[in-house]
């Protein structure tokens, strides 16, 4: 794990999972963290928000922005299903026309 952010409790644990990796790598990655942390709360924070990157790169965009990886690696283990998972978002909005 890494340093939890300044002026937070003890018990927050901070953890970065490269998610860009699939799930070979980051799905893999981020079962160990749940499985080493047990965490009854997961804030995930990934996101990628900038237009033209979103659109040079749509499968690695998909792959952070759509919390897949996290959702399965939270759901292969019994013992955290009832881990809360509260999921950012931005304020970007899209038409659906491009």
């Amino acid at each position: 794990g890494e340093a939890a952010p300044a002026g937070a409790p003890r018990n927050v644990q901070a953890f970065q999972v490269d998610l860009a990796d699939g799930a070979e790598g980051g799905g893999k990655a981020l079962s160990a963290c749940l499985a080493e942390f047990r965490p009854d709360v997961v804030v995930n924070c990934a996101a990628i928000a900038r237009p033209r990157e979103c659109e040079a790169d749509p499968k690695g965009t998909a792959a952070i922005n759509v919390p897949s990886a996290l959702v399965r690696a939270l759901a292969a283990d019994a013992a955290l299903s009832n881990c809360l998972v509260v999921q950012i978002s931005t304020d970007v909005v899209y038409d659906g026309d491009e």
